[in-house]
């Protein structure tokens, strides 16, 4: 779960930082870096497993696009910090399973790119640094007073359920930092072991690597748990990240059955293999096919809900819509709405579904007398941490970020879950400048750290006139 995002250099951000809760929703008009700052959270994302160059190139725009420019036209670096929640273990591919002492994480990152003869032709990085966040100074064996989280006091701190599992209470445990080292630039990770069954004792692990040679991040190549175990879970938890961008095409399609071990399987970004992912949960459970049929037929009234279908002789998944007069409908005649409508529902109910969702305006093609309930979908799918009768250890945490320009979905949410995004200019010492900042509707309270953006709220009813604004002209 993502708590924190900072940007500083990267398309439409300067000096810009937000904190999050399990569910937000970002408002705002066209080209006001709603999307862009879904890009920064998918470049880091994609960081976790790439190299540079495929990082880079699976982002929307050229690396021109991307960079800021200082005023003799060279680019500025990419800074990059994001804030994470992690799960209190983790299990890598080679079975290895580790708890952690630390579920706060902080993961910072400077990007670097070289310009020749006016064109980026590289990018480097130029500093990697990953640490922990302490929500308890641990002084002997007692816990003393409160570690600078100001996100754990206020979200986790105040529900016992939750915060007997995510409380951290061991500084230090792993890090990457840059040294200077024989003249040169040196990312360094470490990793401080508890000796199990003796007093507190450490040994080191290094890794070495030169920010001149490195073509992908220190953090992305971390593949066992037990060598880096909250390196490890920071990677894991920036690849649980899921950009959500529904194709209705590809989910009318029956999906291929090509696996010859059965594995257990999420719906993808473009939701081309819900077929799929509807057959998977009707095998592990009937229950949920049945409870999300149930409300699927509660918000689409014409139909009563949904069937999977295995074709044995072609070898595909598929399913069908019953209609009211019980007659079967085939996924490629139900409308673009009904079909996003499904895949939001089938996230929702998936109980294997963890990370965090960038769901890109939910509401096109959706009946506007429906767009009301995608409000309560996507909220019921995210963690919360208020609800005791929500809460299982073995619960996955889920994370859902929303953009739109919706004035219906903006009128279903609470004022604490939402930001309007806008994008202003302003001189500066290159020249004019854009940057997109993000406004509460009310004032952030609490927060004893410098904000690094502007906390100039706006009230629901300027929001509205905004996005009316944009919908009229539209």
């Amino acid at each position: 779960m993502i708590t924190r995002v900072e940007i500083d250099g990267f398309k439409t951000f300067e000096n810009f930082a937000v904190d999050l809760r399990p569910f937000m929703a970002v408002f705002g008009p066209n080209a006001s870096g709603k999307s862009n700052f879904f890009d920064a959270i998918k470049l880091l994302s994609d960081l976790a497993d790439m190299n540079l160059n495929d990082a880079f190139n699976a982002n929307r725009g050229d690396a021109e696009e991307l960079f800021r420019f200082d005023k003799e036209g060279n680019p500025k670096p990419i800074k990059l910090a994001v804030e994470m929640l992690v799960e209190p273990t983790i299990k890598d591919e080679f079975g290895n399973e580790v708890s952690l002492n630390s579920k706060r994480l902080r993961y910072e990152l400077i990007l670097a790119a070289i310009k020749v003869n006016n064109s980026i032709k590289e990018i480097q990085i130029k500093n990697e640094h990953f640490s922990t966040i302490i929500t308890y100074e641990m002084k002997g064996y007692t816990l003393e007073e409160k570690g600078d989280d100001y996100w754990y006091r206020e979200f986790i701190e105040p529900y016992p359920h939750y915060n007997i599992i995510y409380n951290t209470t061991t500084p230090r445990i792993d890090n990457i930092k840059r040294i200077s080292e024989n003249n040169e630039d040196i990312i360094k990770m470490n990793a401080m072991i508890d000796t199990e069954g003796e007093d507190y004792v450490a040994r080191m692990r290094f890794a070495h690597h030169s920010t001149f040679t490195m073509t992908r991040t220190a953090l992305s190549g971390v593949e066992d748990a037990s060598e880096f175990p909250h390196i490890y879970a920071a990677k894991k938890e920036m690849l649980s990240w899921k950009n959500i961008q529904l194709n209705s095409n590809s989910m009318r399609e029956p999906v291929k059955d090509k696996k010859l071990i059965k594995t257990t399987e999420t719906l993808k970004s473009d939701g081309s293999n819900l077929a799929a992912v509807l057959d998977a949960l009707d095998k592990e459970d009937p229950g949920f096919i049945t409870d999300i049929s149930n409300e699927f037929a509660s918000i689409v009234k014409e139909l009563n809900g949904i069937k999977t279908i295995y074709d044995e002789f072609g070898k595909r998944f598929a399913f069908t819509a019953e209609g009211a007069d019980g007659k079967p409908y085939s996924s490629r005649v139900l409308s673009d709405g009904t079909l996003r409508l499904l895949a939001l529902i089938t996230l929702k109910h998936d109980p294997n579904l963890q990370g965090t969702l960038l769901v890109e305006e939910p509401e096109n093609g959706v009946d506007p007398r429906r767009i009301e309930r995608i409000a309560d979908i996507l909220r019921d799918t995210a963690t919360d941490f208020t609800s005791e009768d929500e809460y299982r250890e073995d619960a996955y945490l889920k994370q859902v970020i929303v953009n739109s320009h919706s004035p219906v979905l903006l009128a279903k949410l609470k004022d604490e879950e939402i930001y309007l995004s806008l994008s202003g200019r302003s001189f500066r010492e290159e020249g004019m400048s854009t940057s997109t900042q993000f406004h509460p509707l009310v004032p952030i309270v609490d927060d004893t750290r410098d904000a690094k953006y502007d906390e100039e709220a706006f009230t629901r009813d300027q929001v509205k006139r905004i996005l009316h604004t944009v919908t009229d002209e539209g």
